[in-house]
């Protein structure tokens, strides 16, 4: 999925930085990043993109400070997901002024800024879900994957399992898996994509899913699947 991302940060080292963590999360989750970048508050305010989905935001910069410059943007963009990021934990406080989903304390670790962009788009995702386009015979449809369950792979035909139908598509099972990361899916078999969404129970060779459907899972990829799943559930809590 592509994701537009709004930079504003006074140092370029902070960029470059911020730069090659996100290129590191689009190798580990699958998404594109479209990014734009100011060095001023007031910059920013003058030309912020219209589609941008999430804003990293510096607090202390020259000119107008960040906290101020979101003041402004909340204005027409009431909707923006904005994490600031900070040398001065005590500044933070004034996010809540401008509804600030999270702050990033400088120098900003990759792990804190993982998990702070996964949990906004989590955010951005729930209120507007995401939707796979795929071609099928009628044309090309848009699927909601909150809506799916699993997919299956038998006979060589690959089928989309939702809790009122089942819709065979001519996608091989390792694309979907590639549209799909990063999104709560999970390869448990070499037949079967499932999303953690719909995941009733975990037994030991399976897994139970809430339509009661029993999907295989595979010895070898049982380790990563609950280290997964349980990195999802924990973020979910």
């Amino acid at each position: 999925m592509l994701r537009k991302l709004v930079f504003c940060d006074d140092e370029p080292s902070v960029h470059c930085q911020l730069m090659g963590y996100l290129e590191q999360l689009a190798q580990e989750c699958g998404d594109e990043f479209e990014t734009v970048h100011f060095s001023s508050g007031e910059d920013m305010v003058a030309h912020f993109p219209s589609n941008a989905q999430l804003l990293l935001l510096d607090i202390q910069m020259a000119g107008i400070s960040g906290i101020e410059a979101a003041h402004k943007l909340r204005e027409t963009h009431r909707d923006l997901i904005i994490i600031l990021v900070t040398n001065l934990i005590d500044r933070a406080i004034q996010g809540y002024e401008v509804h600030a989903f999270s702050f990033l304390c400088k120098p900003v670790m990759y792990g804190d800024f993982r998990r702070n962009l996964l949990d906004a788009f989590a955010l951005y995702d729930k209120a507007r879900p995401v939707k796979l386009a795929l071609n099928t015979d009628g044309g090309t449809e848009l699927i909601p994957l909150d809506k799916l369950l699993y997919v299956e792979v038998f006979h060589h035909t690959t089928s989309l399992v939702f809790f009122d139908r089942r819709q065979d598509v001519r996608v091989p099972l390792f694309d979907l898996e590639g549209k799909t990361r990063g999104r709560g899916f999970f390869r448990c078999h070499k037949s079967y994509l499932v999303n953690f969404l719909h995941i009733q129970r975990i037994d030991p060779g399976s897994i139970i899913m809430a339509n009661g459907d029993e999907i295989l899972l595979s010895k070898h990829r049982r380790k990563e699947f609950l280290s997964e799943y349980s990195f999802f559930a924990g973020e979910r809590l």
